[in-house]
């Protein structure tokens, strides 16, 4: 029976040992196997690698030979060096133009490309499973933290990770700013049976109660300009402040379908971000089947006006607010998956 690991909840020093514990040490007592970060940033997966590599008596020398790291500019492996006292070979040049074979890969890839946007307008190219694919067909052992996906659209990237030889949930708290579950994949770390799992198993999930809007206040913030209903407009739900829920309007032929909230019931809307005291505001709305929910904001959907406000009432609770300020992630932002932890059943 495949078993999964509880949500790791340490600091990024700390998250990033324990992913190396997680690999067998003989590629660590071997003199020959090669270690790659390819995205290295400040260079914190390195460090761990390079120092758990003298501490089982390789020199410096050997290591430099074995240990690489590929950083978008000479800048970030100066800094690098220089914070750290790499001896590994640091460079440049672009990772996914390599046609190199590494015994390890591991490290926390880029998330997307926005260069490809043109006027606030288009999605955003996400890097993660082209980094992902590129090192399960170059590695024998992979170890990635990315975003989680199990509530997307990513069929090939997904089919991918079901794959893999294990999937550790990432607490929100240990990238601060960072408004997205994360989780660390392992691939080809000997277990070569392929399992197949439930993505609310691994998620740990408390309750579906609730759900973000699908409108990307960043990518499609074209569709926020307007604050005067016309005819044949849909109505957007922008954000939820202080003030009460922010409200623009954009004709419904250029939305697609599945954009859309449910046409009966009531909605109760939140902010994307909680207090110490609990939300700042929430607000009410009876849904009418024309209505869309902006990406900023947490949603829950009940069928009659009592139950919503009951929710509502439930929120202000001490347990309620607890609950969310254990799973709450950087900046007070609460994602789907520290929602989605909370347990609702009293």
């Amino acid at each position: 029976m495949h078993k999964f690991d509880p949500r790791l909840k340490t600091n990024m020093d700390g998250l990033v040992n324990q992913i190396l514990d997680r690999i067998d040490p003989k590629y660590f007592e071997s003199k020959e196997s090669t270690f790659l970060d390819p995205s290295m940033g400040g260079g914190q997966f390195i460090k761990e690698v390079e120092s758990r590599l003298r501490e089982y008596g390789h020199s410096d020398a050997n290591i430099s030979k074995r240990v690489f790291g590929f950083a978008e500019n000479l800048l970030d492996i100066g800094w690098a060096r220089a914070t750290h006292g790499l001896v590994g070979n640091l460079t440049t040049d672009k990772y996914l133009e390599q046609d190199m074979h590494f015994t390890v890969t591991l490290g926390n890839p880029p998330f997307s490309d926005t260069g490809e946007k043109k006027q606030g307008r288009g999605r955003t190219k996400n890097l993660y499973p082209a980094f992902y694919r590129w090192a399960i067909e170059h590695s024998e052992v992979v170890a990635m933290i990315m975003p989680m996906t199990h509530n997307k659209i990513m069929t090939s990237h997904n089919s991918l990770l079901r794959e893999a030889n294990d999937i550790v949930p990432v607490d929100n708290t240990v990238f601060k700013g960072v408004n997205m579950d994360m989780w660390t994949v392992y691939a080809g770390t000997g277990r070569k049976k392929k399992f197949q799992f439930n993505w609310k198993d691994l998620m740990e999930e408390k309750n579906d109660v609730f759900f973000k809007g699908k409108l990307n206040v960043g990518t499609q913030n074209y569709m926020l300009g307007r604050e005067k209903q016309k005819r044949g407009d849909a109505t957007i739900f922008w954000k939820v402040t202080k003030q009460g829920v922010t409200v623009r309007y954009h004709p419904k032929k250029e939305i697609p379908d599945a954009w859309f909230l449910p046409s009966t019931g009531y909605c109760v809307l939140m902010p994307q971000q909680i207090q110490k005291y609990g939300w700042s505001e929430t607000v009410i709305v009876k849904m009418d089947g024309n209505q869309v929910g902006g990406n900023g904001m947490s949603i829950a959907h009940f069928e009659t006006k009592k139950d919503a406000k009951a929710f509502v009432e439930y929120m202000k609770t001490d347990s309620f607010i607890d609950q969310a300020h254990k799973v709450v992630g950087g900046q007070g932002c609460m994602t789907m998956g520290a929602l989605r932890m909370i347990d609702l059943s009293n």
